[in-house]
């Protein structure tokens, strides 16, 4: 599940991402267009979500980045608004 959200304070967009096994992530970012980027980053990792927009779909791509520097997508997903 993902709730895209604005936090006024920070002139930011936020999302709040779970999944099935439990895993909680709050990410920052911007909209340029049709294209959301979102980040967060911790000790050794970094995660980047990207959303491109489509009409009523978007599609969305989860990378995280380690300490090796190299970047891994680890989901991608699309999703269409039910009229």
């Amino acid at each position: 599940m993902r709730i895209v959200s604005y936090v006024p304070a920070m002139k930011q967009y936020a999302t709040y991402t779970i999944d099935s096994l439990g895993y909680a992530a709050l990410t920052m970012g911007t909209n340029a267009g049709s294209t959301w980027t979102f980040t967060s980053a911790g000790q050794g990792w970094k995660m980047r979500l990207v959303m491109k927009m489509s009409g009523n779909s978007y599609t969305s791509v989860a990378d995280y980045v380690g300490a090796d520097g190299k970047w891994v997508t680890t989901a991608t997903s699309r999703s269409t608004r039910l009229k």
